[in-house]
């Protein structure tokens, strides 16, 4: 499902299958343009909606739209600072932090033309970056919890460790979940619970108590328009494991995240008390 490139009525069709309206809404920025959150956090809190909010550190070309990345050397060495306090400065005025959810750079395991890195930018350096946007955000006053959210094959690899931020940087962890492949005949072919497994076997043995958020769900990334049944057995998935909070369709900007169905039927999410998940003290 997608969002922002789904065909006209595709979104309402969703909702209409899930028996609820999308309860939470995405955001995917840059590191650059803190200038139009005011205008983006409109669409959510109009519906009184849990935001993903993702800072990425790039910029885009005005020349040639390309994106290029801000090297996370320079954001832990305070290159960037007047960057982060302006979004600290919008994520405050919003007066919208406790239903809001912070990551910088999700998926910092991998380099893509729509989020490049510098040669540099290896996993040291963005536990650095991390640090720092995470302490500079905090010291200007930014309340919101903020979410580890790698590649989901990154929780079955050893590197993991390498990438963590620092202990009490993050409150969630979390991942974007494709199958990838959507012939069941092919050998790299997944079922929805080998999807699912990697991000859940290393959160049930690290941080059992952490919630876990899904940023992204799918069968295949390019493809919104995937049967329903396979949405649905995503679904049931996501409902066997009670620290989920939260789940979104694929999509560009805006993102609206999935709430699948009334509270009450999948017990793992906790849609129905929003405020008092996300507004706990910090700990």
């Amino acid at each position: 499902m997608d969002a922002y490139s789904a065909p006209a009525g595709a979104i309402d069709t969703a909702e209409t299958d899930m028996g609820r309206p999308f309860a939470a809404w995405a955001g995917y920025r840059r590191l650059d343009d803190a200038a139009t959150y005011a205008n983006f956090i409109q669409g959510p809190m109009s519906r009184d909606a849990l935001v993903y909010l993702n800072i990425n550190s790039y910029s885009i070309d005005p020349q040639t739209g390309a994106h290029v990345p801000y090297c996370w050397s320079s954001v832990s060495a305070g290159e960037e600072d007047t960057m982060i306090h302006a979004w600290a400065q919008a994520i405050i005025a919003s007066d919208y932090m406790g239903q809001t959810i912070i990551t910088f750079n999700h998926e910092p395991d991998v380099s893509w033309a729509s989020q490049p890195k510098c040669l540099t930018d290896d996993a040291a350096a963005y536990q650095a970056a991390f640090d720092h946007f995470y302490k500079r955000m905090r010291a200007d006053g930014v309340t919101s919890r903020f979410a580890f959210v790698p590649t989901v094959r990154l929780y079955s690899s050893t590197d993991i460790s390498s990438y963590l931020p620092p202990a009490g940087d993050f409150q969630l962890i979390g991942a974007d979940i494709y199958n990838n492949v959507n012939d069941p005949t092919k050998a790299s072919y997944r079922t929805v619970a080998k999807a699912f497994n990697p991000l859940y076997d290393w959160a049930a043995a690290n941080e059992p108590a952490m919630p876990l958020v899904i940023g992204e769900l799918g069968e295949v990334q390019d493809d919104p328009n995937a049967p329903m049944d396979q949405r649905r057995a995503r679904l049931h998935e996501v409902a066997r494991q009670p620290p989920v909070r939260q789940l979104e369709p694929r999509g560009r900007v805006p993102r609206l995240l999935l709430a699948p169905a009334p509270v009450g039927q999948l017990p793992g999410l906790a849609l129905g008390r929003r405020r008092s998940l996300l507004q706990r003290p910090l700990t």
